[in-house]
């Protein structure tokens, strides 16, 4: 077993569905999008069209233990359920993060981390992962959950699901392992949206400079 690895930002990805993309495999109302990103140029979108759960799957490089686990996180509805990002072993349930009105994490047992989320906003989630059967997680600078145990025996959760319900819209972006290299990266990713914004806007100048003069 080991520790998370998995890191995506979803930048260099192509702008159409998810499923097919960096061994992504599920439904095609998973979009890779670049209207509402939390850093960078894109993130992924889901807007199901009516109150069935639809999902997208990644396997893991191994089954997971340790380490930590970052990932950003959005809606646009704020009642009912709207979706999350779930692990797995194979495809049986072990926990999972969920937006319902709060944000709560769920295994054998269910805790609020978030109360009353808000719409249209993004949201940075926390997750470590403290044995091969024991999760926590905490939202932007909230306090830790308890431990919380997986469902039904599982452990060594190896696949990630995003999930989404019902009507509305629900985003992720930017997972990353908490370290300085992923930090970095997403520096860097930001840096150079910047300067593609800050060339755009001198090209535009210069332009309208020389139309002036």
């Amino acid at each position: 077993m080991a520790a998370w690895t998995y890191q995506q930002n979803f930048n260099a990805l192509n702008t159409a569905d998810l499923t097919g993309q960096d061994s992504w495999s599920g439904d095609v109302l998973f979009d890779v999008q670049e209207s509402v990103v939390q850093e960078g140029a894109k993130a992924v979108l889901s807007s199901p069209p009516s109150a069935t759960e639809i999902y997208i799957a990644r396997t893991l490089p191994a089954g997971v233990d340790s380490g930590t686990m970052i990932f950003y996180i959005r809606a646009t509805k704020t009642s009912g359920e709207a979706g999350g990002v779930q692990f797995r072993v194979g495809t049986t349930f072990a926990g999972r993060i969920r937006l319902n009105a709060d944000i709560y994490i769920d295994g054998t047992t269910t805790e609020s981390i978030k109360s009353a989320f808000s719409a249209n906003t993004w949201y940075k989630i926390t997750v470590e992962f403290l044995s091969s059967t024991t999760f926590r997680a905490k939202v932007d600078d909230g306090a830790f959950s308890a431990a919380i145990t997986y469902d039904a025996g599982q452990s060594n959760p190896d696949t990630l699901r995003f999930t989404a319900y019902d009507t509305g819209s629900i985003y992720w972006d930017n997972i990353n392992d908490g370290t300085v290299a992923s930090a970095i990266k997403t520096i860097n990713g930001l840096v150079k949206a910047s300067v593609k914004t800050v060339n755009g806007l001198a090209i535009a100048s210069v332009k309208n400079w020389g139309g002036l003069s």
